[in-house]
């Protein structure tokens, strides 16, 4: 899915909940279970921005 997301330029949840869709999952179950991982992979990210010094300080709040 990771390989998908980023080909696309799409997020992860689209492409996750559309995969787990058509694999036959209900909608709700198919829409919630990507959601978890979505917050801990947005920190992962600023975490590694911030240490590669990416991130420019007069444009964060």
């Amino acid at each position: 899915m990771g390989f998908y997301s980023g080909l696309f330029g799409l997020g992860g949840s689209s492409i996750g909940t559309l995969i787990l869709r058509l694999l036959g999952l209900p909608p709700l179950i198919a829409l919630a279970s990507p959601l978890p991982l979505t917050l801990p992979s947005a920190i992962g990210g600023a975490i590694a921005y911030r240490c590669y010094c990416q991130v420019t300080d007069e444009y964060v709040g």
